[in-house]
């Protein structure tokens, strides 16, 4: 598997080749990391798409084991993203109620 993801790494063909084999095992992965069944439609899954294309582009051979860097970076590429998004919904200020009106919620965003 290693030397698949090297190749990987400078052949657009034989990356999409890759992941559209590995989809199953990158689904599994993640849903493993975040304790919930995943579908291609969830951000989540895209976020780790994302991370394995990462991961190729990153990956060195002689530091070990593809799939373990691969989970590594699709774990801290979710945490992000939900720290983001904790972040943005904290950002929620509250605008002062005038007479007759239902109070209002502005979001900033940064």
């Amino acid at each position: 598997m290693n030397s698949a993801a090297n190749a990987a790494k400078t052949d657009h063909e034989a990356r999409n080749r890759f992941i559209a084999r590995e989809e199953l095992h990158i689904k599994k992965l993640t849903a493993r990391i975040l304790k919930k069944s995943i579908t291609e439609s969830d951000d989540e899954y895209a976020i780790a798409l994302s991370a394995v294309n990462e991961a190729i582009d990153r990956y060195d051979e002689a530091k070990g084991d593809f799939w373990l860097f691969a989970s590594y970076l699709i774990k801290n590429r979710i945490y992000d993203f939900y720290r983001k998004e904790n972040l943005h919904i904290s950002q929620e200020i509250p605008v002062e109620e005038k007479p007759n009106q239902t109070a209002v919620t502005e979001t900033t965003s940064r």
